[in-house]
């Protein structure tokens, strides 16, 4: 018989402003982790039979920014790359019957080992694209967030738990997410979450490279289902599942840990988003573009990850004399029991890296825009330009117009104007304009005119985004749009 394709009764529709609130509100309260993370790329997987996994990669993810819960610096979520220039995979969301909003799981992680019950009419595994930002929720165990129960007495659903965010202003998804934010160091492990009978955590008194700990192990007969790495400062989850337990899985965490490495290149393709984004809107005070801004510097100004990973603390799975003979180790700081959040499996060791260096929006702006480089023809700022805003000034109906053609310029306000000449090389824009006669402005629009315009002494890094023109100066950073001719 053939097989039936998939049906549905209610058709998926876009998850906009409101269904953005209700979705993350439910879907954030039930994860533990919900991280901001760039894909870095992927690697094979071995299984417990030491052979690479056909089923699917390890695909490393780099935290940029923690919303939720003290997640490693580096985990990984199992599927492939996706090579291609697509848009990847969207949000969705339906209505049903009684008008309630519910979840469509749009893509869902792959499992490492092959895959029970799926069929046609499940999602897609997942596809990262190297170099892409994500806003990840996963479950204690790693995993992304399973099903959770959007309304009282309905059956539990999964969403789609993994998202592609650039972090512009209308990106409902990531902002209602990001206002989960906890402080800093808070667990988001309950602490009398029950115990998983024979699951623990062994955390060593010291960082210990890989034949030293599959040793320690080895004496205690304890087999491992997870370790958490150090490398550079730089930590790392290794996990395949919380039931999946075997000799070999401290080498594997070393081999793929000791194979990851931050690349800069990746780093850098997010400046040119960056700038785009906030030559759309003033971004000054935004959070999520400061948080990026500071998380991208942080990790461009890092050291090379190099040398041998470390392992901090290993999951085994054993019975109460394994634990105690593990805790009378020298090398043992603390064995403590596995909790239990959601069914999944736990770490109370968590812990969190330095907090992200403090830089301001114009420092950061100036920084990321060296890094970009890109040089810009003479025609990226010809034209007619209105300024739309700025980090200085309120503008009401004060007007300005800036325009610039073959190197004369002519700054005008309904009640002054002022004619110069201008130079622009690579991305740096240099005016020549006398300070403007004042006197016939009312006594209100005065003072307000931004006089980066005639500091000769300054120097203006130009950002264009199609019809839109952006200055960074030392005064603040001004938003002009294009006219027409």
């Amino acid at each position: 018989m053939p097989a039936m394709a998939c049906q549905y009764e209610f058709a998926p529709e876009p998850v906009g402003g409101p269904s953005a609130q209700f979705l993350a509100r439910k879907m954030g309260a039930a994860a533990t982790f919900i991280d901001l993370a760039m894909a870095e790329g992927a690697a094979d997987v071995r299984g417990p039979d030491g052979k690479v996994s056909p089923w699917a990669k390890a695909i490393s993810f780099r935290v940029i920014d923690r919303w939720k819960g003290q997640s490693s610096d580096r985990f990984i979520l199992f599927g492939g790359l996706d090579g291609s220039n697509g848009p990847g995979w969207s949000l969705s969301h339906w209505v049903d019957d009684k008008g309630r909003i519910e979840p469509w799981e749009s893509v869902r992680e792959a499992s490492a080992l092959p895959p029970a019950g799926m069929t046609s009419c499940d999602p897609p595994a997942l596809m990262a694209k190297a170099g892409q930002t994500y806003v990840v929720l996963r479950e204690a165990d790693g995993r992304l967030l399973g099903a959770v129960e959007f309304h009282a007495g309905a059956h539990a659903r999964r969403g789609t738990a993994i998202a592609a965010a650039p972090l512009w202003p209308n990106d409902d998804w990531a902002r209602q997410l990001s206002y989960l934010r906890e402080p800093p160091r808070t667990s988001a492990i309950p602490a009398d979450a029950p115990v998983a009978p024979r699951h623990a955590f062994v955390r060593f008194r010291r960082a210990l490279d890989a034949t030293a700990v599959s040793r320690l192990l080895g004496q205690a007969k304890a087999i491992p289902f997870s370790a958490t790495l150090v490398r550079n400062g730089v930590s790392a989850d290794y996990r395949l599942g919380s039931d999946i337990a075997y000799d070999g899985l401290i080498t594997d965490a070393a081999r793929w840990a000791g194979a990851r490495t931050t690349n800069p290149a990746l780093l850098k393709a997010h400046v040119a988003t960056l700038l785009d984004t906030i030559a759309v809107r003033d971004l000054a005070n935004d959070s999520a573009w400061m948080t990026y801004a500071r998380a991208i510097l942080a990790l461009l100004d890092a050291p090379a990850e190099a040398g041998l990973p470390r392992f901090t603390t290993v999951g085994i799975v054993g019975d109460d004399a394994i634990w105690r003979r593990l805790a009378v180790l020298p090398e043992v700081a603390e064995v403590t029991p596995a909790r239990l959040v959601r069914g999944r499996i736990a770490d109370a060791f968590r812990s969190q890296s330095a907090s992200l260096p403090t830089v301001t929006a114009i420092e950061a702006h100036r920084r990321l825009t060296g890094i970009a480089g890109q040089d810009l023809p003479p025609s990226a700022i010809t034209g007619r330009w209105r300024m739309t805003g700025g980090d200085t000034l309120e503008f009401g109906e004060k007007v300005l117009t800036l325009d610039l053609r073959e190197g004369r310029a002519v700054a005008a306000m309904p009640c002054a104007r002022a004619e110069g000449s201008y130079r622009f090389a690579g991305r740096v824009l240099e005016l020549t304009l006398p300070k403007p006669d004042l006197s016939s402005c009312p006594k209100n629009q005065d003072h307000w005119y931004p006089a980066f315009l005639f500091d000769t002494d300054g120097v203006i890094t130009v950002r264009p985004a199609g019809d839109r023109l952006e200055f960074v100066h030392s005064g603040g950073t001004f938003h002009f749009r294009r006219e027409a001719m």
